[in-house]
């Protein structure tokens, strides 16, 4: 896995502010918080990208025949003359492509054939996190004794023997997403706080090396992660689908530049730094386990290989 930054200034050559239409919902709290807010649309003057006409990615390829529709590669530009319709229109666009130069016609991707091959293309929204604070005492202690009775005695000797470290972070990540089970992307840098969120890590939290910016050495600061209901409404393409097979995550940690940088003129992208923390694999039950069988030292568990994953 890889993350880049893109960003350019306020004032460009691409988009211009505008303010945004409001909706039912937004028209309330934008009255009491006086609050207006805006979005970025493209200048009319800028020339569009050539895009893949089935996912939307660059279009190197072209069809050599209307030279109208562009594609990624040559697999997606043969899904769309199998599936898309293309081998019946590609005469009728050969003859219009001189007067739509320049437009991308995108197919419909909602075609029961291309399912199997694109993700589906759902909005995020973006509101404020509702967590519900109750006064309670704690259920848990940092450690808890495994007992091992036999009949109506305790065998002292392997109840000192094999505590067992409760994996906290992921109690406290359960108790957090349980207010909002749809979260997908959990976003830290908000302007209206002084001081920015903590990550919400899904099991205990080990040392990993989070590098200085290469351009300012500016030392990288957690600005959003993404959550692992995001697997849910992802919903692999196809049953087939080898490469994504092995898509999992417990969260995914996304570390930039505070700064927001200026890149060099000549370069548009700059490599950032993303985590992958997994849950663990065992769970409460399973750390009682165990314990039960010798596999826990004063340090933890012997065989533990399955903490965060620097990618």
């Amino acid at each position: 896995m890889k993350v880049f930054r893109s960003q350019i200034t306020e004032e460009n050559d691409y988009y211009y502010e505008t303010q945004a239409e409001t909706s039912r919902m937004s028209d309330v709290d934008d009255v009491e918080n006086k609050d207006v807010d805006i979005v970025w649309k493209l200048k009319q003057t800028v020339k569009k990208p050539l895009l893949c006409s089935i996912c939307g990615l660059s279009g190197n390829f072209m069809c050599s025949q209307c030279k109208n529709k562009r594609y990624c590669s040559k697999e997606h530009q043969l899904l769309d003359w199998s599936y898309g319709g293309h081998k019946f229109d590609c005469h009728s666009e050969h003859s219009s492509a001189q007067s739509n130069s320049g437009k991308v016609d995108v197919v419909n991707i909602g075609n029961s054939k291309f399912t199997n091959y694109l993700f589906k293309e759902m909005e995020i929204i973006s509101e404020v996190e509702e967590i519900e604070i109750k006064a309670k005492p704690d259920p848990i202690d940092d450690k808890l004794p495994v007992l091992v009775q036999k009949g109506n005695e305790i065998d002292e000797e392997a109840e000192e023997d094999s505590k067992v470290e409760v994996d906290r972070p992921f109690l406290d990540f359960q108790e957090t997403i349980r207010h909002n089970p749809d979260q997908v992307i959990r976003y830290a840098r908000n302007p209206d706080y002084d001081q920015n969120a903590e990550p919400l890590f899904v099991s205990d939290k080990s040392d990993f090396d989070v590098p200085n910016c290469q351009l300012c050495g500016s030392k990288r600061e957690f600005e959003l992660q993404i959550m692992p209901q995001m697997l849910n409404y992802l919903q692999r393409p196809g049953n087939n689908s080898n490469d994504l097979e092995y898509i999992d995550w417990g969260t995914l940690l996304i570390y930039t530049c505070p700064n927001n940088c200026e890149l060099p003129p000549d370069q548009n992208y700059t490599p950032e730094v993303i985590i992958r923390q997994n849950f663990t694999s065992d769970g409460i039950g399973g750390r009682y386990y165990k314990a039960s069988m010798g596999l826990y030292t004063e340090e933890g568990v012997i065989d533990d290989a399955f903490d965060q994953i620097q990618i």
